[in-house]
């Protein structure tokens, strides 16, 4: 038998390579592309390993290694179809944008950018996205993107939430683009009915409004407009719709402000990113191997 002098990699089956590409970033796939004919062949002829593509900025000292990549991805070789997902987390970069995911790959659906800190700006995304549509860079209804996530720790408040949900649902084939962000909402339950009866006094006023209307009488009178009751308002603050307790792993609806004791374990609630650090604690316990000593989930610990 003739020994087989390729290299190891070459030597392995091709579900077990594409295997090993769904774990790697952009940069590292193209190099493995551009190293011999065979595995050029192999990338080129693959839909699976460009489904998802990973962006690693801080493996690199500048974005030109990343930008090379990019541009081995297109029409000619068809690559750029292929690309469904596209993951640029913890890519605090000025000059890398999520919008230019849209731009080249026209079949994205899910498009993940979070913990960029410095550079996440809803209000300029809602303007260079409603400036792509003033000029047709973008039809209304035409991408395929269904969900964005975008969420960072430091997110408190954001106003220009709604409007970057409608922006985003008129310019997706889909009627609703789902975001990993929301609103916390929280409304103190001795303030439940007194919303609602204020929403009944407001409904009656409208319709003693166009009655009036109807009658002939068009004068306005700013105590008749105001509302009888104070309004009430909800908790605006920035929550992940994702966010779990790190101690039970109960879903959380509201943020930590508004709720602060877990609803399921009763343990009390902590800021966001010590939450997560916990849970990446309790995940590395978990896969610890036997033979090592394994923290017991009820350790000490001084969020306790």
């Amino acid at each position: 038998m003739e020994k087989d002098n390729r290299p190891w990699l070459l030597r392995l089956p091709y579900d077990v390579i594409t295997n090993i590409s769904q774990h790697l970033d952009l940069c590292s796939n193209t190099h493995l592309m551009d190293t011999c004919q065979q595995m050029r062949y192999f990338y080129l002829s693959s839909k699976y390993v460009w489904r998802k593509i990973v962006f690693d900025v801080n493996l690199y000292n500048d974005l030109h290694p990343i930008y090379s990549s990019l541009r081995k991805l297109d029409d000619i070789n068809g690559l750029r179809q292929h690309v469904k997902e596209v993951v640029m987390d913890d890519n605090d970069d000025p000059d890398f944008s999520p919008i230019i995911m849209l731009i080249k790959f026209p079949q994205l659906r899910k498009l993940s950018a979070t913990h960029r800190k410095e550079n996440t700006n809803l209000e300029v995304d809602i303007k260079l996205l409603q400036e792509m549509l003033k000029f047709n860079s973008v039809k209304p209804g035409s991408l395929p993107i269904e969900k964005i996530n975008l969420y960072h720790y430091y997110m408190d408040y954001e106003p220009h939430l709604a409007s970057y949900q409608r922006t985003w649902n008129k310019l997706s084939i889909h009627p609703h683009v789902e975001l990993d962000i929301k609103i916390c909402g929280y409304l103190p339950p001795d303030q439940k009915e007194n919303e609602l009866e204020r929403e009944l006094t407001l409904l009656e006023q409208r319709i003693q409004r166009l009655q009036t209307q109807e009658n002939g009488n068009n004068r306005r009178q700013q105590a008749d407009d105001g509302p009888l009751y104070q309004n009430v308002e909800k908790c605006q603050r920035i929550m992940c719709v994702t966010a779990q307790c790190w101690s039970c792993g109960h879903p959380f609806q509201r943020c930590w402000k508004c709720v602060p004791v877990c609803e399921g374990c009763k343990v009390k609630r902590i800021p966001p990113m010590a939450n997560d650090n916990q849970i990446r604690l309790k995940n590395r316990r978990k896969i610890t191997p036997k033979n090592q000593l394994v923290a017991d989930e009820d350790d000490f610990s001084v969020f306790g």
